[in-house]
């Protein structure tokens, strides 16, 4: 008797969303979220679509974020505007989501809220490499992208008691870019409404002009 031959291996990918097209340009004066006027002392987590992981990150530094949900955070007091990060799942639809809102942003549909960066938290444990790529290139629109991994059993069990060391990276990096935005000041916003950055994630418009350099003064240490 001839032994049953055992199944073929599974050599599917672990998920495989395709990446999708560009999207077109920000639908004017049609806002892509409503608003609610919001405590500025919190940074507020908005979410591309359902399911983007604003609660899990909420979770990890509660003294820290808010959970918007899908909607934008919006101060009352101009000296301190509400600061928010947008959150996505690194699917193919969340990237596309997520696209949407960052050219919205960059239209001036976010008034004078603040925009200090995106979350992409990863959709399962092996992302497929054209996902990770369009994370990186959606991502490089904002100020800041924070990758999040993928947590095992997060959908069936308590949220975890040590944390992946990538949210501890976002929380300091957000803290960070928290307290610039406060200090630089009214000032800094834009006519358009919109955030003037600088450094790496600047846009070619945000970058301030360039200022002859400095003499250097003989006879000190220039290090």
């Amino acid at each position: 008797m001839t032994p049953p031959s055992s199944p073929a291996p599974d050599t599917r990918p672990p998920c495989t969303v395709p990446l999708p097209p560009p999207p077109g340009p920000a639908r004017a004066g049609r806002p892509l979220l409503p608003s609610f006027p919001a405590d500025p002392g919190r940074v507020w987590l908005v979410g591309a679509h359902g399911g983007a992981g604003c609660t899990t990150i909420y979770m990890s530094a509660r003294d820290l974020y808010a959970d918007a949900g899908r909607a934008l955070p919006v101060s009352m007091d101009p000296a301190r505007p509400a600061r928010v990060v947008l959150c996505a799942r690194g699917t193919g639809r969340g990237l596309q989501s997520l696209r949407e809102l960052l050219a919205w942003w960059q239209a001036g549909g976010m008034g004078a809220t603040r925009l200090l960066g995106v979350a992409v938290t990863a959709p399962c444990r092996r992302t497929p490499r054209a996902l990770r790529r369009g994370a990186d290139l959606v991502g490089s629109a904002a100020p800041a992208l924070w990758r999040l991994p993928w947590i095992a059993g997060l959908e069936l069990d308590a949220f975890p008691d040590a944390w992946p060391a990538a949210y501890r990276r976002m929380r300091e990096g957000v803290g960070q870019a928290a307290g610039r935005v406060w200090a630089a000041g009214p000032e800094h916003a834009r006519e358009d409404g919109g955030t003037t950055y600088t450094g790496a994630h600047a846009r070619p418009t945000d970058r301030p002009p360039a200022q002859p350099p400095a003499a250097a003064d003989d006879g000190k240490d220039q290090g």
